[in-house]
């Protein structure tokens, strides 16, 4: 909705280091921060004559939006950023007016004895279609739900601390004839994440995995459309293409299952539960409690932000990145981010889980290479 931006929704950064090194240790500080969506859902913050950053021949600007996902989610963020950067085109998702405050708890008011009443039957909804996964699971006619894996270093709890690397590289990089782009990156994950467990004395699991952001269709006020699917990523099968294969099945059949109505249904009875009521079970969460499986050991999400068309102070977008959320099982977390014919890998970590990301990095450049050359890619600028 239409709001006056005030000088503290843009903040410009200017760190002792000025170099991208710098820049990107400053990012991974922000990382541990977030905006309070009560104020403003959002801050854009700048760091001028940014040294050494890649794709960038001279002295860089770099932008941080940083967003509540009580705005947006990274689809929508992405939409936010082309309306702030991006040539002037229509927001067909800014509202023209904003009730006021007394207005809102009116309407709060005059709604909650119809909501609680459509939570009600949300809930017995919801349970009749659990029932009916359940039956359909057993006829084989839905993928079954996935057994939860054990936990790695990844899962490990975060300390607070937060480190943002990225590697950028060419999109054709990723982009093979045969699979998608996150089928190409998770395979390089799987190459990735198990050399950096064995190199460390730990034992690779047979069912490693991932949980992977799937997009759902937008509709309604929902400012929220994805869900996570654990997907397999089969550190044991040795040849990259086969197990590029294993993956790209088992993330079709996570998505006939996350897409399919009676998994839908489930969920709308958390959309019907008034807002109260979800704060009160938030609050009441236990974080402290480390749950005895996962369903994946890491995260990945894969967003595609469109044509480099973008401009900020007249320079055009070199490259984009974002940093999915840690989580107190999840301590380490990838984002696939293109823009143009550029990819960027970014990973988001916790010195908890990750106590050397500079290293881990090496094996993700590594791994991506290797996997290009598995699957034939000659990557062209």
């Amino acid at each position: 909705m239409p709001r006056e931006i005030v000088p503290d929704d843009v903040v410009v950064q200017r760190p002792a280091d000025s170099t991208w090194s710098g820049c990107l240790a400053r990012i991974g500080g922000l990382l541990a921060t977030t905006v309070d969506p009560t104020v403003s859902p959002w801050r854009l913050h700048v760091f001028t004559d940014v040294r050494d950053a890649p794709e960038c021949t001279g002295p860089a600007v770099v932008v941080v939006l940083q967003i509540s996902h009580a705005l947006v989610d990274g689809q929508g963020s992405a939409m936010l950023a082309r309306a702030l950067f991006g040539p002037d085109e229509s927001v067909d998702f800014v509202r023209e007016s904003t009730p006021s405050a007394a207005a809102l708890v009116a309407e709060s008011v005059v709604r909650a004895p119809v909501q609680f009443g459509r939570m009600i039957a949300a809930g017995v909804k919801a349970g009749r279609a659990y029932r009916e996964s359940v039956a359909l699971a057993e006829r084989g006619e839905l993928p079954p739900k996935m057994p939860g894996r054990e936990l790695v270093a990844f899962n490990r709890r975060p300390d607070g601390l937060h480190s943002a690397n990225v590697v950028v590289v060419p999109l054709a990089a990723l982009r093979s004839a045969d699979f998608t782009v996150t089928i190409v990156a998770l395979t390089a994950l799987s190459v990735a994440i198990s050399t950096y467990l064995r190199d460390r004395g730990a034992e690779v699991p047979g069912r490693l995995g991932a949980e992977v952001t799937v997009a759902h269709r937008v509709g309604g006020t929902s400012r929220n459309n994805y869900s996570n699917v654990g997907v397999g990523l089969f550190p044991h099968e040795p040849d990259l293409a086969a197990r590029a294969r294993l993956i790209k099945a088992e993330l079709a059949q996570r998505r006939i299952r996350a897409a399919h109505p009676s998994i839908t249904t489930q969920g709308e009875s958390l959309d019907a539960t008034p807002a109260a009521f979800v704060r009160t079970g938030v609050v009441r969460f236990d974080l402290s409690r480390t749950p005895a499986t996962v369903s994946g050991n890491t995260v990945l999400t894969s967003i595609d932000r469109g044509p480099a068309n973008l401009r900020f102070g007249g320079g055009p977008v070199r490259f984009t990145a974002g940093f999915p959320a840690l989580s107190p099982a999840m301590g380490v977390t990838h984002g696939i981010y293109t823009i143009g014919d550029t990819l960027t890998l970014c990973i988001h970590s916790s010195p908890a889980a990750l106590p050397d990301p500079h290293s881990y990095e090496s094996l993700i450049r590594k791994a991506i290479a290797e996997a290009g050359q598995a699957f034939r890619i000659t990557p062209k600028r």
